[in-house]
């Protein structure tokens, strides 16, 4: 287990090195390392210690978070476990779908969710907003950390940007508690382009999904939206 979550972080260090077009020299000179231990850094041979992690996450000027190993939590919770819904149980990754029409392109999202042992309808959340190559979706435009919590008819997570503390994101999903593949939320934030308050429908996976013309079609408002949205005078995720 050990070895894997090394070469994981390695391999993350790797990429996101290159990605910055910085040489195994440059990152060693960085973090007063010399390029053999960098080199196996990478390559998975020996772990960094928790000082020199946070020195290279300083050094590639990403979060920490971004280096880090995704601990995939085995839950334990039984299906009759009412304070975790259906929608919910086992779920330690969501990804999450949204029409952009500032760029006129879908957008992909990671959240990765931490459920608490002691505290079943609590989880802590990290989100990666607007991903490009999702077998690295650590490097992404933005990161949010912050809280999922459930609450019978409604579960809602609320995050904090981390380069924008003022942008406080929520993302609400309507009965969760009934089972699904994939379920549509109502997400409220700023947006930075440009600087606005905004509210949006999302749809949430507990997969992967094609981006095809279909989905793109739903993730656009629709006449219903609209029709739902000038009858409550407000925008509605039922």
């Amino acid at each position: 287990m050990e070895k894997n979550v090394a070469a994981e972080i390695g391999a993350q260090i790797r990429y996101l090195r290159k990605l910055r077009h910085m040489s195994m020299e440059d990152l060693a000179k960085s973090i007063c390392k010399t390029r053999s231990t960098v080199s196996k850094y990478e390559n998975g041979q020996i772990a960094v210690d928790v000082v020199t992690l946070y020195d290279i996450a300083n050094a590639l000027n990403v979060n920490v978070f971004d280096l880090m190993h995704r601990n995939k939590v085995e839950t334990n919770h039984s299906p009759e476990d009412a304070e975790v819904p259906a929608f919910f149980r086992n779920v330690t990754q969501l990804h999450l779908y949204f029409f952009d029409g500032r760029v006129d392109r879908s957008q992909y999202t990671v959240i990765d969710i931490f459920p608490q042992e002691n505290h079943p309808s609590e989880s802590d959340v990290l989100m990666y907003m607007n991903v490009n190559d999702p077998a690295h979706y650590k490097v992404c435009e933005s990161t949010f950390h912050g809280k999922l919590n459930h609450y019978g008819t409604i579960s809602n997570m609320l995050l904090q940007n981390d380069d924008m503390p003022m942008d406080l994101y929520q993302i609400t999903i309507p009965s969760p508690y009934m089972d699904a593949d994939y379920k549509w939320g109502l997400t409220y934030g700023i947006s930075c382009r440009p600087l606005m308050p905004s509210a949006a429908k999302r749809l949430l996976s507990k997969r992967p999904m094609d981006m095809n013309k279909e989905l793109i079609r739903e993730l656009k408002i629709s006449k219903e939206d609209i029709r739902l949205m000038k009858h409550y005078n407000m925008f509605v995720m039922l």
